[in-house]
């Protein structure tokens, strides 16, 4: 498949801005793809590496050898790696010692690692000291960044239009997909907040739908293991599950970080779907509420909110429209990278200038 991608987006290499190495999973058919493709957009010369593959298949000192040697020949101008918890420290040290021109990027679009905060994660930490710019989708994370010595911004995530956009269903889809509320992602382990929340609807009496992982399930209740559809749901069947969902519930584990919401918001939202989600500190500076989305502060909120918003359905009709109009025209992940580079041109261009966020 990555074959088929190069063919079908060859650029003419004298004309375009930036040569970049993409260090990204590519093979679960999500951010990966998403990103690969923005920068396609955006006239960047793009040359993906599934670096998570490669090391199940090769292991990572033949992974680390491909590597270098794929950057002999290639020549890119910027390397970007998604997170890259299974990648070497070390490799990037031996980059930027045979390739010093090579501006060295990371972009990481979790809070957490496995529950803990990434400014807390010391090995992660001595992992993103070796770029020259980091990248974190939590604004609330990045003083805290810098304070260990990474070169830390704030780039929020966004939404591809091309796989995250409505789509016209079938009757048999609207059959299948259809409830009152559906929660689109993992349930259990790091995530137990997710699981009162869901709870409580249930209890509720509402018609409930859950479509993700299920982790540890010997430790969620009964009544929410019922309500498990025994799916996953990525891209088209994503956005099908939001539109056939009268209420898309949120829930992001991690609030009292600024502007730390994940991608489900702009995911849900691109599909026209209607999204009430928990309160992130200052998300009002990107969406408004009762306008583009709703938020809720607390589970009797929440109940009160989705018996309000289940007997208005135009409201509710009404705000899904503007937070779908207004991911497409701000949040999309190529006005992510055009944020990103324009941060990177400035710092690399005038390294004098006061850092900004």
């Amino acid at each position: 498949m990555m074959e088929k991608i190069e063919k079908g987006n060859k650029i003419d290499l004298s004309k375009v801005d930036k040569k970049i190495m993409l260090l990204a999973p590519l093979e679960d058919q999500q951010s990966g793809l998403y990103v690969m493709h923005s920068l396609f957009e955006l006239r960047h010369a793009v040359a993906p590496f599934d670096f998570r593959d490669m090391i199940k298949r090769k292991g990572s000192l033949i992974t680390n050898i491909t590597l270098l040697e794929k950057i002999k020949e290639l020549g890119p101008s910027h390397i970007l790696v998604l997170k890259g918890l299974e990648l070497d420290k070390n490799i990037f040290v031996k980059i930027k010692e045979k390739f010093p021109d090579i501006v060295l990027i990371n972009w990481i679009f979790d809070v957490t690692i496995n529950g803990t905060k990434v400014e807390e994660c010391k090995n992660y930490v001595e992992f993103a000291k070796v770029f020259d710019f980091f990248f974190t989708i939590a604004k609330g994370s990045v003083k805290k960044l810098r304070e260990k010595g990474i070169n830390a911004f704030w780039v929020p995530e966004g939404c591809y239009p091309p796989m995250h956009k409505e789509v016209v269903l079938t009757w048999a889809q609207e059959k299948k997909f259809s409830s009152d509320i559906s929660f689109i992602g993992t349930i259990g382990g790091v995530h137990k907040g997710r699981i009162e929340v869901i709870k409580a609807l249930i209890d509720e009496g509402f018609d409930v739908k859950i479509w993700g992982d299920i982790v540890r399930p010997e430790e969620i209740p009964e009544e929410v293991l019922k309500a498990h559809t025994g799916h996953s749901v990525i891209n088209e069947y994503h956005s099908i599950v939001a539109q056939c969902s009268k209420i898309n519930i949120g829930f992001d584990g991690w609030p009292d970080v600024e502007l730390s919401q994940s991608a489900r918001v702009y995911r849900i939202l691109c599909a026209g779907g209607f999204l009430l989600t928990n309160h992130t500190k200052n998300i009002e500076q990107m969406f408004e509420p009762e306008k583009h989305l709703t938020v809720y502060e607390n589970v009797p909120d929440l109940i009160e909110k989705v018996y309000k918003y289940l007997n208005d359905d135009e409201l509710r009709q009404k705000i899904a429209k503007e937070g779908q109009k207004l991911v497409k025209e701000k949040y999309k992940f190529t006005d992510s990278f055009k944020k990103m580079f324009k941060i990177v041109d400035n710092e690399i261009n005038q390294p004098k200038k006061e850092k900004t966020i």
